[in-house]
């Protein structure tokens, strides 16, 4: 029987100028709790880790056999781990989700997905290893943009609504989140509880209950998931990790890679190292970045 304790994480990301707008994040023996602001879309495949998945003020039974899915703009966690495994995540850029939808006869400014977990397809889930495996075998742009045609057509069939109706309109508490959210992403200077009570009319304590209970996340939570989600951006342009962190509002690069490490399993220069967007090359980083910490047994 497998000693979990004597397991250790290990979080790999995988790039390719073939396939612009895409990534790869793998991960291997995860106990953590991530905490992540979405700015692209992506899809979770669950090999064997157990747990569960706050998403949209949702909590979601996750495991082998099912997709997680998130959009853009939204906040996701893993509170509960039951069993410590494995997951590949793979996320598109939302210019690059919809250029390849509209080759589907989905015309949209912004896809919304019907589910955020399901039972995954077997056409999603061939068309998704396949992919995998285009970004591990000698680079071909044609290879992996026709992989990713094929999820894209798996997803515009089984996730992606065609139409939607009008907007229920918000209610009290969703506007404040809304609100609190946009004060947030303004990232202002000395941005505090009081301050986001005077904007929405809330005590302190309806401000965090109001804020958590939609995204998930205590509002300094999100604040520094949004800044990491945009140093992540940087890094992969090239960005050096010290700008990045003047950048993202982090104090230096020390606070900026402790942060990254305990978020994303990885350093920030390793990040980097993983392969960068915009270089002047066509071709596969088949460098990936590894790091190794023990996973406490839950």
């Amino acid at each position: 029987m497998t000693d979990f304790t004597l397991l250790q994480e290990s979080v790999t990301f995988r790039r390719t100028d073939a396939l612009a707008g895409v990534e790869i994040m793998d991960v291997e023996w995860s106990a953590r709790d991530w905490r992540c602001f979405n700015t692209a879309y992506s899809v979770t495949l669950i090999h064997n880790w157990h747990g569960e998945a706050q998403y949209r003020g949702k909590r979601h039974a996750v495991k082998p056999g099912v997709g997680f899915y998130t959009e853009p703009g939204e906040t996701h966690s893993t509170p509960q781990v039951d069993r410590v495994g494995c997951f590949s995540v793979y996320v598109f850029e939302p210019e690059t989700f919809h250029e390849y939808l509209r080759d589907q006869g989905v015309a949209v400014t912004r896809a919304h997905l019907t589910k955020a977990v399901s039972v995954m397809s077997p056409a999603l889930t061939s068309s998704l290893l396949a992919l995998s495996c285009a970004f591990d075998t000698p680079p071909s742009p044609l290879h992996a943009q026709s992989c990713f045609a094929d999820v894209v057509a798996a997803m515009a069939s089984e996730l992606v609504e065609r139409g939607r109706s009008n907007a229920t309109p918000l209610d009290a508490a969703a506007q404040a989140a809304e609100r609190i959210r946009d004060c947030l992403h303004e990232d202002r200077n000395g941005i505090d509880l009081t301050t986001l009570a005077i904007e929405t009319g809330l005590s302190r304590f309806q401000v965090l209950r109001t804020f958590k209970r939609r995204y998930g996340l205590p509002p300094h939570a999100y604040q520094l998931a949004v800044r990491l989600a945009r140093a992540r951006h940087l890094l992969a342009d090239g960005m050096a990790p010290a700008n990045v962190a003047m950048e993202c509002g982090f104090v230096d690069q020390s606070h900026l890679t402790k942060h990254f490490r305990q978020f994303l399993g990885v350093t920030p220069m390793a990040y980097a190292k993983a392969g960068a967007r915009g270089k002047a090359q066509n071709a596969l980083h088949h460098s990936r970045v590894q790091v190794q910490g023990a996973v406490d047994a839950r």
